[in-house]
């Protein structure tokens, strides 16, 4: 497998594929970081009172 990510064409996927994948976690960490703040701010009033 080592001796393919020598071959141009598996390079490109090899390279891309890694990247976007820590992308798209960091993009659905900040999402369910947004939801809990939206929750937590929206009860906030509830603890207050």
């Amino acid at each position: 497998f080592l001796s393919n990510l020598n071959d141009p064409s598996v390079e490109s996927p090899v390279k891309h594929f890694p990247q976007f994948s820590f992308n798209h976690n960091i993009l659905k960490l900040l999402y369910d970081f947004f939801v809990v703040v939206v929750t937590v701010v929206g009860q906030a009033p509830k603890y207050e009172t």
